[in-house]
């Protein structure tokens, strides 16, 4: 089966950004997350806790049903930050291998509304998407954006593909393109991405994810930001290294993009039990440590999983 365009490259991206302290945390304090995840038939609700290093708080509740016998999917998302959002997928529409998806959601600022039609197939797979944002306050605009991706599979591990997504208000705002390669443990993934509009930008990369056995996974991205012959670009590097074990795993990356911001993140994860996971996160500025430097803080963070 052909993979969806936001899938292709997923292993690299998996490796280097997830389980590590949040991003969004600029604070040297302790982030702390917990969730639990219980189920019962086809009903399923999460909910979930977090601090950030700035001391806020929050909690969110992702309700979930099935419906078999309707090949449906309603779905919830309810937080603190007074943002809710309701989905409905409704799978093989017609024919098999279409998926309709229809979405809402509204937060302080604006009210969302989605549609969404997903085709797999063998050797293709197709998406296509309108997002209408109406603005709450008089101060913002609204907003309707049109997606549209496709990835073409012409022989087993090889893929091709393309997205683009275009603002009624500003015309294309984006085009992405990807090559994937995947063979037995391991893939090469070549993409670009052109920011169009006002500050137009091309960034070009390529991507190596190597499973080297049951235990260990290694990643490796590069990207040139931007390509330009007018401008200095900046390569962004990053590496990445997993190694588990039964209930345990350790992860380790380093990330270069200029002198500036050179980072060093490790997390540790446990199984406790078959029901309950522990994270521990650290995320590092080299420059920081080594010239007490200004830059992003260092961060922390705590994750604490239940499962039912």
């Amino acid at each position: 089966m052909a993979l969806l365009f936001k899938k292709l490259g997923d292993s690299v991206k998996g490796l280097l950004d997830n389980d590590y302290p949040n991003t969004n945390n600029n604070g040297p304090d302790l982030g702390l997350d917990s969730s639990i995840k219980l189920s019962s038939g086809d009903v399923t609700v999460k909910v979930s806790g977090h601090k950030n290093p700035d001391g806020e708080t929050g909690a969110s509740v992702d309700p979930e049903i099935k419906f078999p016998e309707k090949n449906a999917t309603l779905s919830g998302s309810f937080t603190t930050e007074n943002k809710f959002g309701v989905k409905l997928a409704v799978s093989d529409v017609g024919t098999d291998g279409l998926t309709l998806t229809l979405g809402g959601s509204a937060d302080s600022k604006a009210y969302n509304a989605s549609g969404n039609l997903e085709y797999k197939h063998a050797q293709a797979t197709l998406v296509a998407t309108v997002d209408q944002k109406i603005a709450i306050e008089e101060k913002d605009e609204n907003s309707t954006d049109l997606y549209l991706a496709l990835n073409i599979q012409p022989q087993d591990g090889f893929s091709v593909g393309a997205d683009a997504k275009y603002n009624l208000a500003e015309a294309f705002s984006a085009v992405n393109g990807k090559i994937q390669y995947e063979g037995e443990g391991f893939n090469l993934n070549l993409f670009s991405s052109n920011k169009l509009g006002k500050d137009n930008k091309l960034r070009a990369g390529v991507s190596y994810f190597h499973e080297v056995n049951e235990s260990v996974e290694s990643a490796l991205d590069v990207t040139v930001d931007p390509v330009d012959l007018l401008a200095i670009p900046t390569v962004r590097l990053g590496v990445s290294n997993k190694c588990k074990n039964k209930g345990t795993s350790f992860k380790g990356k380093f990330t270069f993009a200029g002198i500036d911001n050179l980072r060093l993140a490790t997390v540790y994860k446990q199984k406790i039990s078959d029901d309950v996971d522990i994270s521990f996160g650290a995320d590092l500025n080299v420059k920081q440590i080594v010239s007490e430097s200004n830059g992003d803080a260092h961060r922390f963070g705590l994750s604490l999983s239940f499962f039912d």
